[in-house]
């Protein structure tokens, strides 16, 4: 590597400004070499000649290309006005590196939030309360909302334009935003797991909850126990996705009204059945009869095809014994009679259909 040869090292130092230090005395010398080292570090600015880093002309033009520069300049140049704002133009984050006058600079704040606004947490604390500022740092982003004096964090305008820019800046909201219901229904729509963070009281709202579930089913395992315990609401929900089933009580695992809703609206879920219901004709029935796909032929039409994985997989040997096939399965139903216990009540089909599931057991144990 020839140090001394102008074309390498600008490839050199625009890989690395840092290699600037290795750089001949007379291409350090050369402007367009510094400000390329400078353009990939800010500190390569430490192995440059003082006449580059005492001229004022040369320091503006690095800031605007490395705002970051202003770590390393002289203190005349960290209260020089324009060099600062110039420094904040290219990185908000070179606010920080300002002299303690010009951090108090409502501008510079202002130019120094909107192009990043995380700086907030650098600001003087009545910074912090002040509505533009803050309103100009979430614009920009969302989490700054974290940095937000309390009264802000509490402000309605203020918190729903944070989650308009991030959604999960909702965590550092106050908790009364955390129950404001208009707040919590825009932010489940974007992310149904966002209900871990409402408030206990929305947690038990059942539009609230449904809201998130429709976006995610397993927000469910976030609502009050109230709502899980709830036969009409896990019925809505299960309507919504048989995944949410995973997350309420256990019990509705056992209720038929509710494994019906579940398995025509997927199959699959047979399996979170109960024992009893994983060999009632009619739940399993239903389960084979939605476990459905739609292809389209030749033509371009769409056509609804059996699929054979809940027959295959989930239903019951007992049951495969009587009902050999999909279809024998999903015609049994036409062999139902009023003489048939099948053609009674629920409780007296399940009934019958355990003591056909039992019947060629030998013992009670197998039972």
């Amino acid at each position: 590597m020839d140090w001394n040869n102008k074309e390498e090292v600008l490839k050199e130092v625009r890989k690395d400004g840092y290699n600037l230090k290795f750089t001949s005395d007379r291409l350090k010398n050369n402007p367009e070499i510094v400000l390329e080292a400078i353009k990939s570090t800010s500190y390569a600015l430490k192995f440059a000649p003082d006449k580059f880093k005492n001229d004022r002309e040369f320091i503006m033009s690095a800031v605007k290309e490395n705002g970051d520069i202003l770590y390393h300049v002289s203190d005349k140049f960290k209260e020089d006005k324009d060099i600062v704002l110039e420094a904040i133009k290219q990185n908000g984050r070179a606010y920080q590196y300002a002299s303690d006058r010009l951090q108090g600079n409502r501008k510079i704040i202002l130019e120094a939030v909107k192009k990043c606004g995380s700086v907030l947490y650098y600001l003087p604390s009545k910074f912090n309360e002040d509505g533009e500022i803050v309103m100009t740092a979430i614009k920009n982003n969302g989490y700054a909302l974290a940095f937000a004096s309390p009264e802000l964090r509490n402000n309605k305008e203020v918190v729903l334009e944070a989650c308009k820019n991030e959604i999960y800046s909702i965590a550092y909201a106050s908790n009364q935003m955390k129950n404001d219901k208009e707040i919590m229904l825009f932010l489940l729509k974007k992310d149904g797991s966002l209900l871990q963070l409402a408030s206990k009281e929305l947690k038990d709202d059942k539009e609230v909850v449904l809201t998130a579930i429709k976006n995610d089913p397993h927000a469910l395992k976030y609502a009050s126990e109230k709502l899980k315990n709830n036969k009409e609401f896990i019925k809505e929900a299960t309507k919504i996705s048989s995944f949410s089933l995973e997350f309420a009580n256990y019990k509705f695992r056992d209720d038929k009204d509710v494994m019906l809703i579940a398995v025509e609206n997927y199959p699959p879920s047979l399996e979170l059945a109960s024992e009893r219901l994983k060999n009632d004709i009619e739940v399993v029935r239903r389960a084979v009869e939605y476990n459905t796909y739609v292809m389209k032929d030749e033509d371009d039409n769409e056509k609804t095809y059996q699929d054979d994985y809940v027959f295959d997989n989930l239903v019951p040997n007992k049951i495969k014994e009587q009902y050999p096939t999909i279809e024998a399965l999903l015609n049994s139903e036409k062999e139902i009679t009023n003489e048939n216990p099948w053609s009674k009540g629920n409780e007296n089909k399940t009934n019958a259909w355990a003591d056909k599931v039992n019947s060629d057991k030998s013992s009670d144990l197998e039972r």
